[in-house]
């Protein structure tokens, strides 16, 4: 007789930050619903570490797709829409414009001072968890009711960061 584990977890006992990772690489990954066990794509490789025998035929095993670059795209627009500092809201808007514009937006927000990084780190880690809880949501691993707290919880933080984005000035001193 198999005792079969339950699919939801509390979010506390899943690697939030290692599915943000892996939703975000590209490449995508799997979710074990059994076991809350994650594997991670990279350079079209199934990184296991020390785990052997894994069969992902098995249908514990849910396909992490990569995540949509528009929506980290949406993330850099409305930080830099929040951004009132004149000089610096134009370099992250000409940063936005063309190919490119994930690394150039990194370079501006990194280049105008280490304050305002943090911020953009701060919003950005917020709406990436998010967007990892509503995947947990989508795919019946999770609470509901504890994953709209918690995406309430980071969409304050992320209002918060735009708050102290738009009354961050560069001291051009």
């Amino acid at each position: 007789m198999t005792i079969e584990q339950p699919r939801h977890r509390t979010l506390a006992t899943i690697d939030l930050d290692l599915l943000v990772m892996t939703l975000g690489n590209g490449e995508g990954g799997y979710y074990n619903a059994a076991t809350g066990d994650m594997l991670t794509i990279m350079d079209g490789d199934v990184i296991t570490g020390d785990a052997e025998d894994i069969d992902l035929d098995d249908p514990a095993w849910i396909g992490i797709g990569a995540e949509d670059s528009r929506d980290k795209y949406r993330d850099m627009s409305d930080f830099a829409d929040a951004v009132t500092d004149p000089v610096i809201a134009d370099r992250l808007a000409r940063a936005l414009n063309g190919a490119g514009a994930f690394r150039r937006f990194t370079n501006t927000v990194q280049e105008a001072e280490p304050r305002l990084d943090l911020i953009w780190h701060r919003f950005a880690e917020a709406r990436a968890d998010s967007r990892a809880i509503d995947w947990l949501v989508d795919n019946d691993l999770c609470d509901e009711i504890e994953a709209a707290l918690a995406v309430q919880e980071r969409a304050d933080q992320a209002e918060r960061a735009l708050g102290e984005a738009a009354r961050w000035v560069w001291d051009r001193s």
